[in-house]
């Protein structure tokens, strides 16, 4: 009997969950809506946004059209940290109600999450108009604080508060901001109004933390986030706001800890996967970095952000080409992204592609005329290539939008100094100075300015000053040393010198500055050996070998050693490439010339130093190979345009090939770069001749041989004024 009752028990149990499938089946769209509704509700309320997430995602096929259903999709993705679907979620919102501007709100909060401002300037002009509450004031100034325009966004957190005095966003963002415009007494103020209303949300506990750390209370700044994390364990947009915290704190290691467990609840959400990728970068965890890079699915290779941090990975290991690359292929999806031109111009700098570099950085300012690192970058380019009037208007757009930014200070300093404008360059250095104490830059440029102005014994007190509290500044200590050098005091010099290196004898620099005051005072056997001693404690010191190049010019064989050393120990040196080639060019070894700087130019085919003389050596020696000479001579001229060397080689080889009008082009720019000349005006001589101006020929071949051709060019230069003076 046991086994018929079992038996009778089993059928009875499929029959019931026949029948209650049946009652399933059987339940009306609406209801199933209702019960769907329902469930979501209570799950949320249970902080279970996936459960929650599940059930109302299954109610969207069942009334595609309702926004509130979509506001609470939107919600909860939010909370989870999936930024991607909680905007796609608000989006169709403001679809079905374009009216609706808090669902436009809650997606320009997004953009600004993501950092898209261009985006989120745009939604802020479509709101202002409709609404204006606390939120969307205070959401303006995050606006105006990202674009660093903190008195500006520090006035709409003020109009929020005016409008709501306890509202504590508005309070905690207000004293961040006084605290990063330096107010820090009105800053405390705000923070203990703040503080005194006992706040229990976790995301004003997470940004109340922020602001302790930033004034140096750590203690108390881990325990708010604590608290904050406590409050709300199931809020992983608090936890990705953790993270960032994180980030701001340099605490690198705790924020990608913080990001693996992450993605391990949520291993789909790309932007934490986005921010992990940034740590890797950030924290010099490369082969991690590559490591999620080649594991991105296919969906994730083609998204832009992710293509973003491949670029930046591309230009932290030093594959600028590739990271251009990466960049353009954002730009081609993104073109209005600032940040991708701001990218793509360090990868060109670092390229040596400068004027692309500035066309990419004019780009990025023009798409946001408030980014103050590209025009930080800009003035300075502009500077270092003595477009002084540019850096100067640049440098003082930001100095008038952001007084304290020390960093403009300094550079408009650099351009006043030269400018020769000594006192108004230690004016901008005061300033920069007073911004930041610690800086030991405008310490340094202030005593450089008081040398160029003449006053040598206050400059004299100010590297003093600074080397006592910073040893180490080899600039300041070499500067220094010069300044007692030429006030005829060497021997206060090299007693300075010689007794740092004391304190630290295995610095390699401390000794090459000690071989150039020795050299200052005539000392060359002396100079010869400390440039050595410094090469010993560092084989790659260009510096050193330079002076030891020129040194040892008149004794061939220690000279040639020194040379191939050279060679061995640094990479792609190519003044020693070119002085060693032009060495054995002397002692008739051509062919070693030429076999060397063929393998140097085979390793950088676009060196114009190497292409250049290699074509002139073929020219000289090997003329057999003109036409390689030509593409060689090319080469350089298209990298070095403005270079009378380039311009006269390439000028030259036209005039041998018989195309003397293509070659006069080439060689009256040579001559215009470099008039006084003897081989350049030479060669436009013997040029002119060829077209036929007998009289302008005549004078410029006069002209090269006083001016003192080499011996062989000398006998042709006199043969072509016999023919000349035939005619």
């Amino acid at each position: 009997m046991k086994p018929r009752k079992s038996l009778n028990s089993i059928i009875f149990l499929l029959f019931l969950q026949l029948l209650l499938l049946n009652t399933s089946c059987s339940e009306s769209p609406e209801k199933t809506f209702q019960r769907l509704e329902i469930t979501g509700n209570e799950y949320f309320n249970a902080h279970n946004y996936q459960k929650a997430l599940e059930a109302w995602n299954k109610m969207v096929p069942i009334n595609p059209n309702t926004p509130g259903l979509y506001q609470k999709i939107g919600d909860c993705y939010y909370l989870l940290g999936d930024y991607s679907n909680a905007f796609q979620a608000y989006n169709e919102v403001f679809r079905l109600q374009p009216e609706n501007w808090v669902a436009r709100l809650n997606i320009a909060k997004i953009q600004l999450t993501l950092m898209d401002i261009n985006s989120a300037e745009e939604s802020w002009d479509a709101i202002k108009i409709h609404i204006n509450t606390p939120e969307t004031l205070v959401f303006h100034g995050d606006l105006l604080s990202i674009k660093n325009l903190r008195p500006a966004a520090e006035q709409e957190y003020r109009k929020a508060l005016t409008t709501q005095p306890t509202n504590q966003t508005a309070l905690i963002r207000l004293s961040l901001c006084l605290l990063g415009q330096g107010k820090t007494v009105e800053a405390a103020k705000t923070f203990e109004t703040l503080a005194a209303s006992n706040p229990q949300s976790a995301d004003i506990l997470l940004q109340m933390s922020n602001y302790l750390s930033l004034q140096g209370n750590q203690q108390q700044a881990e325990l708010l986030l604590q608290k904050a994390i406590d409050l709300a364990p199931e809020n992983l947009s608090l936890r990705l706001k953790l993270v960032n915290f994180f980030i701001e704190s340099e605490k690198y290691d705790q924020a990608a800890t913080a990001l693996q467990n992450f993605l391990q609840i949520s291993p789909d959400n790309r932007y934490a996967k986005k921010m992990l990728l940034d740590v890797m970068l950030l924290s010099n965890r490369d082969a991690e970095a590559e490591e999620i890079l080649d594991n991105l699915s296919e969906a994730e290779g083609k998204d832009v952000e992710f293509n973003f941090l491949k670029g930046k990975f591309f230009l932290k290991t030093l594959e600028y080409y590739a990271a251009l690359s990466q960049f353009q292929m954002v730009l081609e999806k993104e073109p209005d992204f600032p940040l991708a031109y701001y990218f793509q111009a360090i990868s060109y700098f670092a390229s040596g592609q400068s004027n692309l570099g500035e066309k990419s950085l004019i780009k990025c300012l023009t798409l946001n005329p408030n980014f103050t690192e590209a025009e930080l970058m800009l003035a300075d380019l502009y500077f270092k290539t003595n477009n002084y009037n540019f850096a100067l208007e640049h440098a003082e757009r930001i100095t008038n939008r952001e007084p304290g930014n020390f960093r403009a200070h300094l550079i408009i300093g650099n351009i006043y100094l030269a400018k020769n404008n000594y006192k108004k360059a230690m004016l901008s250095y005061r300033v920069a100075q007073q911004l930041y104490p610690e800086l030991a830059a405008p310490i340094y440029y202030t005593a450089v300015s008081f040398s160029l102005a003449g006053n040598t014994e206050e400059s004299l007190l100010l590297y003093q000053a600074l080397l006592k509290e910073n040893p180490q500044l080899i600039d300041a200590a070499l500067q220094y040393s010069r300044i007692l050098a030429t006030s005829g005091k060497s021997k206060d010099a090299i007693n300075f010198l010689q007794n740092a290196i004391s304190n630290e004898p295995e610095n390699p620099y401390l000794h090459h500055i000690l071989g150039e005051t020795y050299l200052a005072a005539g000392n060359k056997k002396e100079a010869a050996n400390s440039f050595r001693k410094a090469l010993s404690k560092k084989p790659d010191l260009k510096s050193a070998y330079l002076q030891l190049f020129s040194l040892y010019s008149q004794e061939e064989a220690k000279l040639e050693e020194l040379l191939q050393t050279a060679i061995s120990h640094i990479n792609n040196f190519q003044e020693a490439q070119v002085k060693l080639a032009r060495l054995y060019c002397q002692n008739g070894q051509t062919d070693k010339a030429i076999a060397l700087l063929e393998e140097a130019v085979s390793a950088y085919p676009k060196s114009p130093a190497l292409t250049n003389n290699l074509a002139w050596l073929y020219l000289k020696f090997q003329q057999q190979d003109i036409d390689e000479a030509m593409r060689l001579a090319q080469t350089a001229y298209e990298v070095l345009p403005d270079n009378p060397a380039t311009a006269d080689t390439l000028g030259w080889i036209y005039y041998i090939k018989k195309m003397p009008t293509r070659a006069s082009w080439l060689l009256e720019q040579a001559h215009d770069l470099a008039p006084n000349n003897p081989l350049i005006t030479f060669h436009l001589g013997l040029t002119q001749n060829a077209l036929g101006k007998n009289t302008e020929a005549r004078t410029n071949i006069k002209k090269a041989l006083q001016l003192g051709l080499p011996e062989e060019e000398a006998l042709d230069a006199e043969e072509a004024l016999k023919k000349l003076a035939a005619l």
